[in-house]
C-alpha cells in the first residue's frame, strides 16, 4: 500500500492521464506545464532534503519515469482510462489503498495495450543492483518505491530518465519547510534569515525554485527579512 505522501506525488500522473478530457468536462486548471513545474519543485525539495542525510545513509525513495506524453497513442489510452474509471483525484491524495489500486490498474491497462516505457525500463536496468527493499514497481507507468543510499538517489536526480524523485518517509511540499526535513521550526526561520534577497534568479535551479516556493511567504518573488518575520508570526499564531 502506498503511503499518503506517495499518493500526493503519484496523483499528478493520474491527473496528467486525464488532462485531455478534463478541460472538456470540468473547470480543473491543469496542464502539462503545471505538472512539469510541480516535478521541478519536488526535485528541488529532494535535493534539499538529501542534505539532511549522510552519504552512506539509506533513504526511502520514489521515482517517476513518465511516459512520452507527446505520443497521440499514449495520450489516447491515458484519457480513455481516466474516463472509463471515473478517477476521484481528491480520494487519490487521501486514500493510499485507492491510489495503489488505481496506479496498479493503470499499469495493467497500459501493458495490455502494448505500451512500453523505455525510460522506465532503462532506469530500472541501471539501478536494480543499487536498490534495496524494492517495494512497488509499476514499470509501464514508470513509478517505483524503494530504499537506496543517498549517493544513489543523488545520481537518480540527475538521470535523464527520471521526471521526479522523492526522498524521505514524511515528504510533502510544505510552505515554510525550507530545509525539507518535514518540520517547520526555528531552523527554517534561521535559513530564511540567512538567504540573500536575490538568491532566486530568472533562470534558477530546481533547488532554488523550491526555496522560493517554501520561503517566499509574501509572494513577491524575493526572499528577505519580511518572509522571516512572517514565518515567525505563523509559528506563534
Amino acid at each position: 500500500m502506498l503511503k499518503k505522501f506517495t499518493c500526493t506525488a503519484l496523483a499528478v500522473l493520474i491527473m496528467i492521464s486525464g488532462m485531455i478530457c478534463v478541460s472538456a468536462t470540468s473547470k480543473a486548471d491543469f496542464s502539462l506545464e503545471n505538472a512539469k513545474e510541480y516535478f521541478t519543485l519536488m526535485n528541488g525539495c529532494s535535493r534539499t532534503a538529501l542534505k539532511n542525510y549522510n552519504d552512506e545513509d539509506t533513504v526511502d525513495a520514489i521515482v517517476y519515469c513518465g511516459l512520452d506524453l507527446s505520443s497521440p497513442k499514449i495520450m489516447f489510452y491515458l484519457s480513455m482510462f481516466y474516463i472509463a474509471n471515473d478517477i476521484d483525484t481528491e480520494k487519490i491524495t487521501a486514500d493510499p489503498a485507492y491510489c495503489t489500486q488505481i496506479i496498479g490498474n493503470l499499469n495493467a491497462y497500459l501493458e495490455k495495450k502494448g505500451i512500453v516505457n523505455g525510460k522506465s525500463d532503462e532506469f530500472f536496468s541501471n539501478y536494480k543492483n543499487e536498490i534495496s527493499q524494492n517495494k512497488l514497481r509499476f514499470s509501464t507507468v514508470g513509478a517505483y518505491t524503494f530504499k537506496a543510499k543517498k549517493t544513489v538517489v543523488q545520481k537518480m536526480l540527475d538521470d535523464g530518465n527520471t521526471d521526479f524523485v522523492i526522498v524521505g518517509t514524511g515528504f510533502m511540499l510544505k510552505e515554510c519547510d525550507v530545509n525539507a526535513d518535514g518540520k517547520i521550526n526555528d531552523n527554517d526561520v534561521k535559513t530564511v534569515q540567512n538567504l540573500s534577497a536575490d538568491i532566486i534568479k530568472t533562470e534558477c535551479s530546481d533547488e532554488e525554485k523550491f526555496v522560493l516556493y517554501s520561503a517566499d511567504l509574501d509572494d513577491n518573488g524575493k526572499i528577505n527579512i519580511n518572509d522571516a518575520t512572517a514565518l515567525q508570526q505563523k509559528m506563534t499564531a
